[in-house]
């Protein structure tokens, strides 16, 4: 773990000068840049973890794990603003669709199994695998209907479906904020 640290932070420069003066118009350098950038972000990310939990001890549990799941998620959230701006709608809704299902999916199944590891019986709280549960059911939700929305608009051969998309969207997209706050 040391030396992916020590290696991670070799890379930030490296990638730089991959990409801004070594590389620049090679046919390999958005490859090496793309893989020294991610070498790259595990450090800032391990730093970030890091520095969540030192403000989830002032803070308390519940403010803590709002910061965590905030800051967590900031490299989605980085991602998203600068496809964005760029008109990438595409990568931002895979984007999120990554970070939800491996947020909700994969790192909570993987605690289960690890907190479950040579461990007879594993408790959970119930209160917290409702919250859980109902906020799985959110994020399908969220996924879904824009989809069926979508889908049904084809079939019927909407005029309008872009705008209607776009409607059906940015609906969704408040309600998930608006959940995410309370």
């Amino acid at each position: 773990m040391k030396y992916l640290m020590i290696s991670g932070w070799a890379a930030i420069p490296l990638a730089f000068l991959v990409h801004f003066v070594i590389g620049h118009g090679a046919s390999w350098e958005p490859v090496a840049t793309f893989v020294l950038a991610a070498l790259g972000v595990l450090p800032l990310a391990h730093m970030m973890g890091e520095s969540t939990e030192q403000l989830s001890m002032r803070t308390g549990p519940t403010w803590g794990g709002l910061l965590n799941a905030t800051f967590g998620n900031a490299a989605e959230l980085i991602i998203a603003i600068i496809a964005l701006t760029k008109g990438l709608n595409e990568v931002v809704k895979a984007s999120l669709t990554g970070s939800i299902l491996g947020n909700l999916l994969l790192v909570g199944g993987a605690a289960m199994v690890a907190g479950g590891w040579k461990r007879e019986k594993q408790t959970f709280s119930r209160g917290a695998a409702e919250a859980n549960g109902g906020l799985l059911m959110i994020a399908v939700a969220a996924m879904l209907l824009p989809a069926i929305f979508h889908f049904t608009g084809q079939s019927l051969h909407d005029k309008e479906l872009r705008a209607h998309d776009h409607s059906v969207s940015v609906g969704t997209s408040i309600i998930l904020l608006a959940v995410y706050g309370l």
